[in-house]
């Protein structure tokens, strides 16, 4: 789906109503238009599709700046979406619509005694309608707890304060000790690295122990100072949580960073940062991730930390995030019937055998042939065919027909995208139709509503 998204110009004359666009750009394949061709959604498809996640949870360690007890920042990533937004009485153009939000954090040791909890709230506002049910805009908390070395159990209440709706999240941290001996390496810590004044400025993205899928990204680790070697592995899970074939072991560089966080901090804020403490016990050390070469899914990761006086290991999941991956690749066997447009009936029998992962593996296999950039791991092709479908399942779906995508109007749009001009008509006596024109390949479909259901079908000319 095209990210600039053109507006419709409406016109009527008579009982006919017609729609332009901006042509989309000419092709001699349809594989051309998969990558390069304007998808135009419709105002209500964009009330059905939603791209990513309402909650995101991430628990890590950090070095602390005391020796009383070891830091631990509980980070929560809350999307507008989850929010129920009221009109408010102001006239600021930015405070138009308000939320509220409360969040409650219990810690249980591993006896299952209630240690620790922290208990905050906040109200947000925005000026803008779209972004009150947006999967894009989000609501930042961070609540730090010092925790002695052990298992611990968080459970994580969010409550809208508009609502009754609440997200219970459950996560388990193994606390370590960073400044004693033996020493120990704890949190990995998906980050994003950008340069300030020729120095390495990080912040830790939040997207619950989450890369985003091809964006480059790296990997700070929390540990006790002074590690001398470092060895990394990563595997990958398919759908049936089967661990595959390691993708790499390697030493990979290691850069010792001279940020460490912010103090310790109850409430929201507007964004998950890092900053200078000389006097914290332990580091961070980060490595750079062959983000380029990670397809989504989920991951574990080992690394390995050797020290003067011996070496520790920690092992954690590590998810790549396809935050807008299309919804009608979610689901294996919905995707390949959503490609019976350009397959064969053998083809459909074939990719549709064997199990999930292997179903998984012989769709990918297809696309990949097809990827017109075949050296990174984005597949514009296969993105912009099924983003089609996923329009398609709503634009086009009716009682009788639920998925739109299996339409006739469906099939036209997935195959070619929005049409230039749309004319629809109504007259007594006549089957509603309309008729989809194409000019930059000079095509017309007229589809007509024979029994009246909204189901229309494609006419035969």
């Amino acid at each position: 789906m095209a990210s600039q998204r053109e507006k419709l110009n409406r016109t009527t004359s008579g009982s006919y109503t017609t729609a332009t666009h901006t042509p989309i750009v000419s092709a001699m394949t349809i594989l051309f238009y998969l990558v390069a061709g304007v998808v135009v959604a419709q105002p209500d498809v964009k009330d059905h599709i939603r791209y990513g996640e309402q909650l995101y949870v991430e628990i890590i360690q950090i070095p602390s700046p005391t020796a009383s007890g070891n830091r631990i920042d509980v980070l929560l990533r809350i999307s507008h979406d989850f929010l129920v937004f009221k009109r408010t009485d102001s006239l600021h153009h930015d405070s138009l619509f308000s939320a509220k939000v409360d969040l409650t954090i219990d810690v249980q040791n591993e006896r299952g005694q209630l240690v620790s909890s922290g208990i905050s709230g906040t109200t947000v506002y925005t000026g803008d309608y779209e972004q009150t049910n947006s999967r894009d805009r989000f609501l930042l908390f961070r609540n730090s707890f010092q925790l002695p070395v052990g298992m611990y159990r968080f459970h994580v209440t969010v409550t809208d304060g508009n609502s009754s709706r609440e997200k219970i999240e459950t996560k388990h941290l193994l606390v370590k000790s960073l400044d004693s001996v033996p020493q120990h390496i704890s949190s990995v810590i998906p980050v994003i690295t950008t340069e300030v004044n020729a120095i390495d400025v990080s912040e830790i993205l939040g997207f619950g122990h989450s890369i985003l899928f091809a964006q480059p990204c790296s990997v700070i680790i929390s540990g006790s100072a002074n590690a001398q070697n470092w060895q990394f592995a990563l595997w990958k899970y398919d759908d049936e949580e089967n661990q595959s074939d390691t993708l790499f072991i390697a030493a990979l560089p290691i850069t010792i960073i001279q940020q460490r966080t912010t103090s310790a901090f109850t409430g929201s804020i507007s964004r998950f940062d890092l900053a200078n403490c000389d006097s914290c016990l332990g580091g961070f050390y980060l490595f750079r991730l062959p983000y380029d070469t990670l397809s989504a899914g989920q991951y574990s990761l080992r690394v390995i930390a050797s020290f003067a006086g011996g070496s520790d290991t920690t092992v954690q999941p590590l998810r790549v995030l396809w935050k807008n991956m299309p919804l009608s690749l979610h689901d294996v066997d919905f995707a390949l019937r959503a490609m019976r447009y350009i397959l064969t009936q053998d083809e459909i029998d074939e990719m549709g055998s064997g199990t999930s992962a292997e179903k998984e593996s012989k769709l990918r296999l297809y696309w990949q042939k097809r990827d017109p950039t075949p050296g990174t791991v984005v597949n514009e092709a296969m993105i912009e065919y099924f983003k089609r479908v996923d329009e398609a399942y709503y634009k086009f779906q009716t009682l009788g027909s639920p998925n739109g995508a299996l339409s006739d109007r469906g099939k036209i749009y997935i195959l070619f995208g929005a049409p230039d001009e749309i004319q629809r008509g109504l007259r007594p006596g006549e089957d509603g139709q309309e008729i989809w024109r194409y000019s930059s390949i000079q095509k017309t479909f007229r589809f007509i509503n024979r029994d009246g259901s909204g189901n229309m079908r494609l006419a035969k000319e």
